[in-house]
């Protein structure tokens, strides 16, 4: 959460009926993003429609990273999609040459994964 729209604002994480009308949600929070996650390990298949957050901003991408980690970990498998209409930001966001990023750990499993951010 935070006051502003804004790269350079401070997140904060609140309760969701803590949030005040000046507040804006600006990613998922930690407990709400490692549930998601915990949901998606076991998921047969996932259809991801985008981000959690607003991870261009880098206070804000935290809910993102955990569950994109996640997709990457799950055993959706054989069929496992994604769609991907923030594809161009994302791949900018999280490259790939990255040993960290989730679309590094995308690469090294599925074939669907591999073609995510093809550079």
């Amino acid at each position: 959460m935070a006051t502003e729209f804004s790269e350079t604002a401070t997140a904060e994480l609140k309760s969701v009926s803590d949030i005040k009308n000046e507040e804006q949600i600006l990613d998922l929070g930690d407990a709400s993003a490692e549930k998601l996650a915990e949901i998606l390990k076991n998921a047969k298949t996932i259809l991801w429609n985008g981000p959690v957050g607003v991870f261009e901003f880098p206070n804000f991408r935290k809910g993102t990273e955990i569950v994109a980690n996640a997709i990457a970990d799950s055993e959706a498998s054989p069929l496992l999609v994604a769609v991907i209409p923030w594809q161009q930001s994302i791949c900018s966001v999280f490259p790939t040459r990255s040993p960290t990023s989730p679309l590094a750990a995308a690469h090294s499993s599925n074939s669907w994964k591999a073609k995510f951010c093809q550079q």
